[in-house]
């Protein structure tokens, strides 16, 4: 039970870490590092849920409603930068498709080019 919960407490610090990070960007972050962070902290949440329903297995009544209410806290964090840094990708990501646009390109004169064979010289 020690280790399960040192365990827990490591990743919930890493929560913390990525959901702070993902809280703190701004519109310079580059999307490839919004991306990072909300990828790794979506396994973060997974192996912390996993690891929350083993603890709650070994606890007893007393215990369980109190260590519920704190994976809570720490649940919805992670939730909400989760959101978060999706809706700042997609946005990110539809404004830089608004901007390429095909009909701001205009395309060269299409000219018909004759085709040129060059035939073996017979003796």
């Amino acid at each position: 039970m020690p280790k399960l919960k040192s365990k827990r407490a490591t990743l919930r610090s890493n929560i913390t870490l990525f959901a702070t990070a993902i809280n703190a960007s701004t519109e310079e972050t580059m999307l490839e590092v919004l991306e990072h962070y909300r990828n790794r902290l979506q396994e973060t949440l997974n192996y912390l849920t996993s690891l929350d329903e083993s603890i709650h297995g070994l606890l007893d009544d007393a215990e369980y409603a109190t260590d519920v209410e704190s994976c809570e806290v720490y649940i919805d964090s992670a939730k909400r930068a989760i959101h978060k840094a999706t809706r700042t990708i997609d946005s990110k990501l539809s404004a830089a498709m608004s901007s390429m646009s095909l009909a701001s390109t205009p395309l060269p004169p299409c000219t018909p080019i004759a085709p040129t064979i060059k035939l073996l010289t017979i003796k």
